[in-house]
């Protein structure tokens, strides 16, 4: 066959063929696929380099969710103006300005908590209870009655009961009173009661609404079950209070002060005070009497 042969048999062969469209559509699929294999290679690559991230996170707190161990808690957030006041992670929000066991006769002659009380002297006359005042408490104190009604704060469970007002007898002349409003909120998981007292029901409902639970912080235990408990001498008590401030998980440390009277090794107070909210680990003072 010659060149020109074989020419002419080329010309034929295309005269005869059909030439159809472009495939753009494979073309294009074709390209995407390829941006889709360049993208997924770059986000694999940043995922391994995420996973390698949250991996390292891991190994430096294996199952922790908050933060590392050893940062610092950051303290539960308390309005301006007020204080927290409670037992283990539950406590309530009062004013600075209230006192602390600000009674008379066991009266709350000033707003105040009651926490920890060493002991109250019954007078023949009381004034009225017609101040705002909580108490708080281990258990429901036995003068209230048991919480039943379910609620929820900050997601742990809690009961509670309805604010009661009644009349409330001033002195001996029955005929002259004041209402007092009382109401109780208990945490189980904390083994603490709030009783908050007001002139109004709504004042106790306002008080009661402070409460909330301090992930971070924990409350100093009471001192007076230890320093007043006749089945216990100085030292014993001293022992199992400091025992029970380290099971709260505070550190204890001991310092002697003179008191005429006392025996050697007599509880005094505890420095921060019962009901101090701290992060745990803290250090708590216990100061007992020095030897005469």
């Amino acid at each position: 066959m010659t060149d020109q042969d074989l020419t002419d048999l080329l010309e034929s062969v295309a005269n005869t063929t059909t030439v159809g469209p472009a495939p753009l559509s494979e073309i294009t699929t074709g390209a995407e696929r390829r941006r889709r294999r360049r993208r997924w290679r770059a986000a694999s690559a940043g995922t391994v380099a995420i996973a390698a991230m949250i991996g390292t996170a891991m190994v430096l707190a294996p199952g922790q969710t908050s933060k590392p161990a050893h940062v610092t808690p950051t303290p539960a957030e308390v309005p301006a103006g007020m204080r927290l006041v409670g037992y283990g992670h539950a406590a309530i929000a009062v004013p600075d300005a209230w006192g602390t066991n600000d009674t008379r006769c066991g009266t709350p002659v000033h707003p105040t908590v009651i926490i920890d009380e060493s002991g109250t002297v019954l007078c023949l006359f009381t004034t009225p209870r017609t101040v705002d005042n909580v108490q708080v408490a281990l258990g429901v104190p036995p003068s209230q009655p048991t919480p039943t009604h379910q609620v929820t704060i900050d997601g742990v469970p809690a009961r509670r009961n309805d604010a009661v007002c009644r009349d409330e007898p001033i002195g001996l002349h029955p005929s002259v009173s004041s209402v007092l409003c009382t109401g109780t909120v208990y945490v189980p998981s904390a083994g603490t009661s709030f009783t908050a007292e007001s002139a109004t029901a709504e004042g106790v409902d306002m008080i009661l609404s402070r409460i909330e639970i301090t992930p971070n912080l924990v409350g100093v235990p009471g001192l007076a079950p230890f320093a007043f408990n006749p089945q216990m001498d100085a030292v014993q008590a001293q022992q199992a209070y400091a025992d029970t401030l380290r099971a709260a998980d505070f550190a204890v440390q001991f310092r002697t002060e003179q008191h005429s009277g006392l025996r050697a090794g007599t509880l005094l107070r505890a420095s921060p005070g019962p009901g101090s909210m701290l992060p745990p680990g803290s250090v708590v003072t216990v100061i007992a009497a020095a030897a005469n």
